[in-house]
């Protein structure tokens, strides 16, 4: 799967709370706005422990927060072993996962994530990644209100709050918005919609992906033909996928068409996902798409 499951693996060496290291935190006082950098993922610029920039993919569809292993070194982190448990996947992309490191403090704009491990993976060769340092995953974003606005290409980040309390912070009103309850079982969002013939779909919300999915038996019930098979690059590598043609189709009050690949769950991706407002509350797991925003 696409979405780092695989790196469920912090484990023993690389847990958030292993050995005697302290435990990361993480604080934000006020609003804070960064510019999305452009390109087929949303990107940001991070600082890592006060040296120069980085720059980040926003992966609402990964689980963990990762850095290259070329960034780590670079900024002379310490490389600790990474040690697989039994059961545990310890391998990215076909490669083993070696190393872990503690990143003393990592600045988003106001935000701040202080002692924080995270697995390193080496990105050679992986071109979805050849502009990237790592991926803001949701271990971080969920300790925030976070907002991904892609008409207008930069990630809100506001303290902790409710859906309600959040949204109220932003915007006017709620013209256009769409809700959706989350289940968090597999450590990204996940939503339940209904898909015409197919019934209901589970969707990935997954900002790191730029393509729309669909599970094998929701194409047989849409009765969708095959385009082609395309090499597609994903976190686990790259794989071969078919690629369908999806009419204009109502996801409940989502409206999704074009090219769709097959995998295990839908995923609503980048492609999807860049022409709203996402908005995202990862206490009780509560989603907003809104495509008119009327900004305060």
């Amino acid at each position: 799967m696409r979405m780092l499951l695989l790196l469920l693996a912090l484990l023993p060496a690389c847990s958030p709370h292993s050995g005697s290291a302290p435990r990361a935190q993480t604080s934000l006082a006020t609003r804070t706005d960064l510019p999305l950098l452009g390109g087929s993922h949303p990107r940001i610029q991070a600082e890592l422990a006060g040296r120069k920039p980085i720059v980040l993919m926003v992966d609402t569809g990964a689980e963990l927060t990762v850095l290259s292993t070329a960034c780590a070194r670079a900024h002379e982190l310490a490389l600790e072993p990474f040690q697989a448990s039994a059961g545990l996947p310890s391998a990215m992309a076909g490669r083993p996962i070696e190393h872990c490191a503690l990143v003393p403090e990592l600045a988003l704009g106001a935000a701040r994530a202080t002692n924080l491990r995270v697995a390193l993976v080496d990105f050679t060769g992986l071109d979805h990644l050849a502009n990237v340092d790592g991926i803001l995953g949701q271990d971080l974003l969920r300790t925030w209100f976070a907002v991904l606005d892609g008409p207008g290409q930069r990630l809100i980040l506001l303290p902790r709050c409710t859906i309600e309390e959040g949204f109220g912070q932003l915007f006017a009103g709620r013209t256009g918005a769409l809700r959706f309850d989350v289940d968090w079982r597999l450590g990204v969002p996940l939503v339940r919609l209904p898909l015409g013939a197919a019934g209901d779909v589970e969707f990935v919300i997954d900002t790191g992906a730029n393509f729309l999915c669909l599970p094998p038996n929701a194409i047989d019930a849409l009765g969708l033909q095959p385009l082609r098979r395309d090499r597609v690059h994903t976190l686990e590598g790259e794989v071969e996928r078919e690629v369908y043609e999806l009419p204009r189709t109502q996801a409940g009050a989502l409206t999704i068409w074009g090219d769709v690949q097959s995998w295990d769950y839908g995923v609503l991706g980048w492609s999807v996902l860049s022409g709203f407002v996402l908005a995202q509350e990862g206490k009780d797991g509560v989603v907003l798409l809104v495509d008119r925003p009327s900004w305060k």
